[in-house]
């Protein structure tokens, strides 16, 4: 009977040990292809349309909240400390995305007031040349 019962324990400690393993395993493979994410972004991200900026995003917040929450209790230290990394890392590439797409709408904006102006410059000689010509009829 003492040989079931420490069987039995014996048994329970590995089966406990194997699933905080599991669990350590999956955590670490969340790590691993988080990283695998920001790579990418590191590498592409100068090349990205705005649709895969949307699809970065939705793949972000899988790794940043959903995924993040999964495996929260697993973290050490340093899976803190990496984790806090990458999010960093991803954060300065979509603030100079969206910086980029700032500076593009101004110069957008400038261009078409350049261009607006310019019509106007135009409308407005013709406007004067026209005045000048009925000016002229008439003095002759």
């Amino acid at each position: 009977m003492h040989q079931f019962n420490f069987s039995f324990i014996l048994l329970l400690a590995i089966l406990c040990t194997s699933c905080t393993q599991i669990d350590i395993n999956k955590k670490d493979n969340y790590i691993a292809e988080y990283e695998i994410f920001v790579k990418e972004v590191r590498v592409l991200h100068e090349n990205f349309t705005d649709q895969e900026w949307e699809e970065c995003r939705a793949r972000y917040n899988y790794f940043s909240i959903e995924e993040k929450k999964v495996h929260a209790k697993h973290f050490t230290e340093s899976d803190i400390q990496k984790i806090n990394s990458l999010e960093d890392e991803y954060a300065t590439y979509l603030i100079v995305e969206n910086f980029d797409d700032f500076m593009n709408s101004i110069g957008d904006v400038i261009e078409k007031g350049v261009v607006e102006f310019g019509n106007l410059l135009e409308e407005t000689g013709k406007e004067l040349e026209n005045i000048l010509n009925e000016e002229l009829d008439t003095v002759q």
